[in-house]
């Protein structure tokens, strides 16, 4: 603002001068940059970060300085403890930061990796990912059950099954068992319209 005012070759302005220390500069940058429409779910948590882990402010007093539930302060905190793979899907808006909590249930980083291309893929929503993860919890956990010579055996990743979610009705459902057919982007556009309006 002050290199605006000297290229516009004002001499004279009124302003207020403060005097602030480390901690309030932080909360004042934060809550500028908190502001912007292009913030990323990832950006707003290393702002959070700054606050927590440079001045040592709880939640709380984060949450009640930038306008923001201690909630979901703390939500956005621990996005940076997932894998880098999820921090990087959801910076770059190719998942939702809740796909990417779901996703970060999953028991490895290789089972990650493999939903986390589907998600990019093909698109899919909260609870389809949710879904993932559950019944890929229960196949490991049946496949564990059965004790052979080889000792525990692992789950088979051709046995599990992929949801995706349907592009009308945005249930889940298996991949293999969808029906796919060709339409003209008018065709489509209309047929989404029929759809919204029998949910009205």
């Amino acid at each position: 603002r002050f290199l605006a005012i000297q290229k516009l070759g004002i001499k004279e302005i009124k302003a207020r001068v403060l005097y602030l220390d480390d901690e309030a500069v932080s909360v004042f940058r934060a809550t500028e940059n908190l502001q912007r429409e292009n913030l990323t779910p990832i950006e707003e948590a290393h702002v959070y970060e700054r606050l927590h882990d440079r001045h040592g402010l709880t939640w709380e007093q984060i949450g009640k300085r930038t306008g923001r539930s201690a909630a979901l302060v703390k939500r956005r905190y621990d996005l940076l403890s997932m894998p880098q793979c999820l921090m990087e899907a959801v910076h770059k808006k190719q998942i939702t930061y809740t796909v990417a909590e779901e996703l970060r249930l999953l028991t490895s980083l290789e089972r990650i990796k493999y939903f986390l291309g589907y998600c990019i893929d093909h698109g899919v929503t909260t609870a389809v990912a949710r879904q993932w993860v559950h019944d890929d919890k229960a196949a490991e956990r049946n496949a564990g059950s059965d004790v052979g010579e080889g000792g525990w055996s692992s789950p088979m990743q051709s046995s599990l099954p992929v949801y995706t979610a349907c592009n009308l009705c945005y249930n889940s459902m298996e991949i293999g068992k969808e029906t796919v057919f060709r339409a003209c982007p008018e065709c489509a556009a209309q047929l989404k319209r029929i759809q919204q309006q029998s949910q009205e």
